[in-house]
């Protein structure tokens, strides 16, 4: 039969993998590359938020100053002090004192200079320091501020008690022992001392002795109550009645 060869020839074709023919002289097929993307893996973006403490105050060196004085502080210690930042001394009813000459040493150290006014009332201070941030730490009352001292005298015949200084000038309210070394003149043996204040019964040493034979030492021991908190006046009393009272002496703190 005719159409035997042409199938022949179309099997052994598709044998060899052939799917088309192509007429002579047509170039061969352009071959298809395909580009492929390979994903690359990405880190999220953490946005880290720094959080700055506000200012603790520890302590303050000197703690007190006198009224109408300048007052050198030499080491205000705390942490977070950041630079730029300001220090006051803060009392309800009272115009605030901002320090001068500020220097943050470190975030730990500040030295500044305090002008006391010398109209400013005896009492205890807050103190504040606040960073250029706005955000600030507080200590109640850490600082004193006393009035000038003049020691009243009551002269007698055998001579009137004088009172120069005290050691300490404070303590904390719960303390409830203190014992208070006093320099003057005149004091006899068996001396008796109390603290007095406005408004308060007066608080009296349960021992007192006078340290040596020029009569210009004295050690007396108080109970401080529990209520005792403010600025305390100290007045000693001879046994012959001569008597001599520092005003302002003694400062009982929270």
């Amino acid at each position: 039969m005719d159409y035997l060869p042409a199938i022949l020839i179309i099997v052994l074709l598709l044998a060899g993998g052939c799917t088309g023919i192509s007429p002579p002289g047509t170039p061969p097929p352009t071959p298809i590359t395909t580009t492929g993307t390979t994903p690359v893996p990405t880190t999220p973006v953490v946005t880290t938020t720094v959080t700055i403490a506000q200012p603790a105050i520890r302590d303050i060196i000197p703690g007190e100053g006198t009224a109408g004085t300048i007052l050198f502080i030499t080491d205000l210690d705390g942490s977070n002090f950041l630079s730029g930042a300001t220090v006051t001394l803060v009392k309800r009813g009272y115009p605030n004192i901002t320090a001068t000459r500020v220097n943050v040493w470190s975030s730990s150290r500040i030295t500044c200079t305090l002008s006391l006014p010398s109209d400013t009332d005896a009492g205890s201070w807050d103190v504040v320091v606040t960073n250029p941030d706005g955000r600030y730490g507080i200590s109640p009352n850490l600082f004193v501020i006393r009035r000038p001292v003049t020691p009243t005298e009551t002269s007698v015949p055998t001579g009137g008690i004088g009172i120069t200084g005290i050691s300490p000038r404070f303590a904390a309210s719960s303390n409830s022992t203190v014992d208070i070394l006093v320099f003057g003149s005149n004091f006899q043996n068996s001396i008796s001392a109390r603290l007095n204040r406005s408004g308060k019964a007066d608080i009296h040493a349960y021992r007192t002795y006078v340290l040596d034979i020029t009569r210009t030492q004295v050690r007396c021991y108080f109970n401080l109550p529990y209520d005792a908190r403010g600025i305390w006046n100290l007045i000693l009393t001879n046994p012959d009645g001569s008597t001599g009272m520092l005003e302002e002496a003694f400062d009982v703190r929270t």
